[in-house]
């Protein structure tokens, strides 16, 4: 029965009150999440040996034997291999292969659902010789300065 102290109510509606702002409050945190930017990746642009052209050497392949022990990998025969985006060539990590960026480039890639269209526009710079580029923060891969 409600009486005055609880304010012409039995106590129920408060906490409904209360599980509607937790639910809120996560769903706040949930939209706060998918529109923070991510950390922007590294993709190490290096030219290629089969083809001479330069792109950003986004997979990874490993030649040789290594074993996994508690200390780590040991054993490893040849160094990380590199695969060329334009014609799948893997070749070896050698110092100094990395071209450093010359170019600025601004990410021109949209999206948007029924919330409306929004824009990457991540400023990344680029080696000039590049045929390929991606954008470090979206992903997009276009053609790049040196597209042919």
């Amino acid at each position: 029965m409600a009486d005055a102290a609880t304010g012409g109510h039995d106590g129920r509606v408060g906490r409904h009150w209360e599980e509607t702002r937790e639910v809120w409050r996560d769903v706040r945190e949930l939209a706060r999440e998918a529109f923070t930017r991510p950390e922007p990746a590294h993709y190490p642009y290096i030219r290629c040996d089969r083809c001479g052209r330069v792109g950003p050497h986004m997979s990874i392949a490993r030649s040789g034997s290594f074993r996994v022990t508690e200390h780590g990998i040991a054993g490893v025969t040849t160094p990380p291999e590199t695969v060329c985006p334009l014609c799948r060539h893997a070749q070896p990590r050698t110092v100094g292969d990395e071209l450093p960026g010359t170019v600025e480039v601004t990410c021109a890639f949209r999206w948007g659902l029924r919330l409306g269209w929004r824009r990457c526009a991540t400023a990344y710079t680029v080696p000039a010789d590049a045929a390929l580029i991606v954008c470090p923060v979206c992903g997009t891969v276009v053609p790049g300065p040196a597209a042919e």
